[in-house]
């Protein structure tokens, strides 16, 4: 099981020798995460936002993003020809998240809360947080995908 280490994962996804019960790990913290995302009453994604424009500009920014990069991804996955898609976007998006969640948003969370928050600046800091980590973390996805493609 690899919650880290994405060159051993995408070792395993070009070679197609990742095992079912990763596979399935993989799909249970996906599962997991979107059941408390949408938890009812529970957590607000966009309640840290001053102004209702912001929290519509966030949605419709990452959603586009992430839809644009997922077909991307199908692409360079060799569309119809490709192979396992749903198992190498998952797993690669899992293990990606948690590193970006670690190394990049946490701390882009961490300057917001110390420097911007209750600001003027505050919703801009916010909507920049969450376009750079979707951003990063679609391209990167892409990125791994050609790799794992370019080994058959």
């Amino acid at each position: 099981m690899n919650l880290w280490r994405i060159e051993k994962l995408k070792d395993e996804l070009a070679n197609q020798t990742i095992s079912q019960r990763n596979l399935f790990i993989y799909y249970l913290i996906v599962g997991i995460s979107l059941a408390f995302l949408m938890f009812p009453g529970g957590i607000d994604l966009y309640d840290d936002y001053q102004g209702l424009s912001f929290k519509w500009i966030e949605w419709v920014t990452t959603t586009l993003i992430y839809l644009l990069g997922l077909f991307v991804c199908y692409k360079v996955n060799k569309g119809n020809l490709g192979k396992s898609f749903i198992d190498r976007i998952v797993s690669l998006e899992v293990v990606l998240a948690i590193r970006y969640l670690v190394f990049l948003y946490a701390p882009l969370t961490i300057i917001w809360l110390i420097f911007l928050d209750g600001t003027n600046y505050s919703d801009f800091a916010l909507l920049f947080n969450s376009v750079v980590f979707e951003l990063v973390l679609i391209i990167r996805s892409i990125l791994c995908l050609k790799e794992i493609t370019r080994f058959k």
